[in-house]
């Protein structure tokens, strides 16, 4: 659908060729730009609405996942290496991770949206509130397996290195800054909104939904950003940076500046 236009040139009674000067009436004129305002603002405000993903928006939400990633820092750190392969071949891989991933989310309807998957969060109960299944825990392991082999397909040795150096640090991070603190708190997960849908809230919904699910059951919140920019809109939401990691700092084929990975916070009841 063709969006509606509010800059379209107004009508101006003046224009009109019957229009005389003496005939403007002040008030008239002035009661229609209200209602002209009014309805302009109502077209410019949206109704955001927060929901599960539901399957046949899979492809959408991965489609969101890409497009969001294109400039993140940790994004660039992994494809941007001497031996890199083929970008197409990599971009294609990460399509189906994302896929595969959000199926995996889907089907335990721990993923939450806005307008149909331009905008996404995995929001997994606390693992000390995550009873699994024997199901679960069977199917997450052939998950592994299949994303395990695409990984060697469509990444070069260095880029599985410095996968492996990302998860590695942010497993440490947590670990030492959060210890068992982490099994009992809420964390959001993989936040994106594709770039065309940015700045309408959406991405706000989404962290204040899943905050609310950690209020209701009396739970903190921690997330880890990949982008420093994202810092102050995190605060705006009531996190802090509570502790940082950072990759590319003893990488020599790393031409750019280390990477800063904060640890944010959100402590219950402090709100």
């Amino acid at each position: 659908m063709r969006p509606i236009s509010l800059m379209a040139k107004p009508i101006l009674y003046f224009d009109h060729p019957t229009y005389r000067q003496d005939e403007l009436d002040e008030k008239k004129l002035l009661e229609k730009y209200l209602a002209f305002d009014l309805s302009r603002a109502c077209l410019i405000e949206e109704k955001v609405t927060v929901k599960k993903l539901r399957a046949k928006d899979i492809s959408r939400a991965a489609k969101t996942y890409e497009a969001a990633s294109v400039n993140d820092p940790i994004t660039v750190y992994v494809r941007d290496t001497p031996d890199a392969r083929n970008p197409k071949l990599t971009q294609k891989v990460e399509h189906l991770q994302y896929r595969l991933g959000l199926l995996q989310w889907t089907r335990k309807k721990i993923v939450l949206t806005v307008n149909h998957g331009q905008a996404v969060v995995c929001a997994p109960p606390a693992p000390n509130a995550n009873k699994r299944k024997e199901t679960d825990k069977q199917i997450e392991r052939l998950i592994r397996l299949i994303s395990s082999i695409l990984v060697r397909i469509g990444y070069s040795k260095e880029q599985r290195k410095r996968l492996d150096e990302i998860q590695t640090k942010i497993s440490s991070l947590v670990e030492e800054s959060l210890g068992a603190d982490a099994l009992s708190m809420r964390v959001i997960n993989s936040l994106a909104t594709n770039p065309d849908f940015q700045r309408r809230g959406y991405g706000g919904a989404l962290v204040d939904e899943v905050t609310r699910r950690a209020d209701k059951e009396r739970r903190s919140s921690y997330l880890i950003s990949s982008n420093t920019a994202n810092t102050e809109f995190y605060n705006s939401h009531g996190f802090f940076t509570l502790a940082e990691t950072v990759v590319g700092d003893n990488n020599p084929s790393w031409k750019g500046a280390p990477i800063p990975m904060p640890l944010m916070v959100r402590i219950y009841g402090d709100q």
